[in-house]
């Protein structure tokens, strides 16, 4: 679906597949001048989510676990990428069926624990 189908319809599974191998080195989230944490997608289900629990997912293994699985980490790694904030406090379940929308009381409670200013996103709804 969406990313694979746009990669191989303007280009080939050739680009797709390198896309693929780019993205296994990369990162799941990043740090920037130890006050500035950027993700693709949010934040995780997990209580008290810190950076060092974010770096030691198994990113290299693949560029997105399996979207049902039950493994704690293969989850907070579906968040990093799909989850979206909300205007209300809490967690909660996303519409899109997987990660799920947290609100700014958990931003705020990961800003805090992790010693950031902000977050900013890459994807967005």
């Amino acid at each position: 679906g969406g990313f694979s189908d746009e990669v191989r319809g303007k280009y080939n599974s050739l680009a797709y597949r390198r896309f693929l191998g780019a993205f296994k080195v990369l990162s799941v989230a990043a740090v920037i001048q130890k006050e500035i944490f950027v993700v693709h997608g949010g934040l995780s289900r997990i209580k008290t989510l810190t950076v060092d629990y974010i770096n030691s997912l198994p990113h290299h293994d693949y560029t997105a676990p399996p979207p049902m699985s039950s493994q704690l980490k293969e989850q907070v790694f579906l968040d990093l990428l799909w989850s979206d904030p909300t205007n209300e406090k809490g967690k909660f379940k996303s519409d899109r069926g997987i990660g799920i929308k947290y609100g700014p009381d958990i931003t705020t409670k990961f800003c805090m624990h992790n010693r950031l200013r902000f977050i900013v996103r890459s994807h967005q709804v």
